[in-house]
């Protein structure tokens, strides 16, 4: 049974180890400590003027924990009486590293990309809170377009990227009238961020201080994304969310959510103080911004990685590369037994195909 903390500051002295983490975009300081019967937690930390949306975070987790969707176990959230605040969480260990994780077989990364988007589609349908009033899924929209207009003159260059989203956006507007709205876990990246591959093969999310309220299909923005690192992942997520093949109107809207959020971003470094690591990186990030609102002039059904399903498996099958399946060293997990179940299946294709080849008659 994991302790529960109700008071952190009480506990600190008795962790024998804290170990401070640097990774992240997250401002405060994070940290994992482990307690003296040897279990390990994660702590991060938020500023006095960050404490209300800290408590919502907490709340958050509850909430998607609660629902069987895996994530990180919150334990406890607090103030110190310094000042700010804590949220402490499950440490989760990966089973392999990110880079790790996309070399292992296609066949893999496939099914657990099909995985997530049942946790993703169980998100999306939980209950809002009747203390959240939106209005219509376009009202949300046009907030956040307000917000980027009022603010685009606040450094050179970003004015006419948010011309370019206002003009789509007015172009998109029949398609967002009608859509709904949801929670959205708010930083979801895939492979890419914020996904854990367990050690027991599971999966579990981390980083809900993003999470939001808009149209569920704003989750998967990323996958326009350049730095897009696994396609089987993101195929097996799209084909199993879908039930299928996404709508076109699906591939009209995510360049208009991808714009809108590194516009966000933007906005969010500028602040920051000066000599901040994210403001100085805002000269970088509007040229992403303009390589991103090209893909609001050159809209196509899908992007160039995207398979359909009917011709997914086939495709699969005809690469003589994915014949193995190796994941590392991974142990065996119930994930496992549907991969293999596909991978015998393939074989046994792949060896009957070789058989007829050997009883075909000579050419004459």
């Amino acid at each position: 049974m994991r302790a529960k903390y109700t008071d952190i500051e009480q506990h600190i002295s008795s962790f024998v180890s804290v170990s401070n983490i640097k990774q992240g975009s997250h401002n405060s300081p994070k940290y994992v400590v482990e307690s003296a019967d040897g279990e390990h937690y994660f702590l991060k930390t938020y500023t006095n003027e960050s404490l209300s949306r800290m408590f919502e975070i907490y709340k958050t987790m509850q909430t998607v924990f609660a629902a069987d969707i895996p994530t990180a176990e919150p334990i406890d959230v607090g103030v110190y009486s310094a000042g700010g605040g804590y949220i402490l969480s499950e440490c989760l260990e990966a089973a392999m590293n990110q880079e790790a994780y996309i070399y292992t077989n296609a066949i893999f990364l496939y099914m657990a990309g099909r995985e997530s988007a049942r946790f993703i589609h169980k998100l999306h349908n939980l209950p809002i809170p009747k203390t959240v009033s939106y209005g219509s899924c376009l009202h949300i929209y046009e907030k956040r377009l307000i917000l980027m207009n009022e603010n685009k003159g606040l450094v050179e260059g970003l004015a006419p990227l948010v011309d370019d989203a206002t003009i789509y956006f007015n172009k998109c507007r029949s398609i967002l009238s009608n859509r709904p709205i949801s929670l959205l876990h708010g930083d979801f990246n895939g492979l890419y961020k914020n996904v854990v591959l367990c050690k027991n093969g599971s999966q579990k999310w981390v980083d809900y201080d993003e999470f939001c309220y808009g149209d569920p299909w704003e989750e998967f923005r990323w996958l326009l994304d350049p730095h897009i690192v696994a396609k089987e992942f993101e195929n097996g997520m799209l084909h199993s969310y879908f039930r299928g093949d996404p709508p076109d109107d699906f591939w009209v809207l995510l360049p208009l959510y991808l714009v809108f959020q590194y516009i966000s971003q933007v906005l969010r470094f500028l602040s920051y103080d000066e000599n901040h690591p994210h403001r100085k990186r805002v000269p970088y990030h509007l040229k992403v911004i303009k390589n991103a609102c090209l893909l609001l002039r050159t809209v196509s059904s899908h992007p160039q990685w995207y398979q359909a399903e009917n011709n997914y498996f086939q495709t699969l099958a005809q690469e003589k590369s994915k014949q193995e399946f190796v994941i590392l060293g991974l142990q065996r997990t119930k994930l496992m037994k549907p991969i293999a179940i596909v991978m015998r299946a393939l074989n046994k294709i792949r060896h009957t195909l070789k058989g007829k080849r050997r009883l075909a008659p000579p050419p004459p």
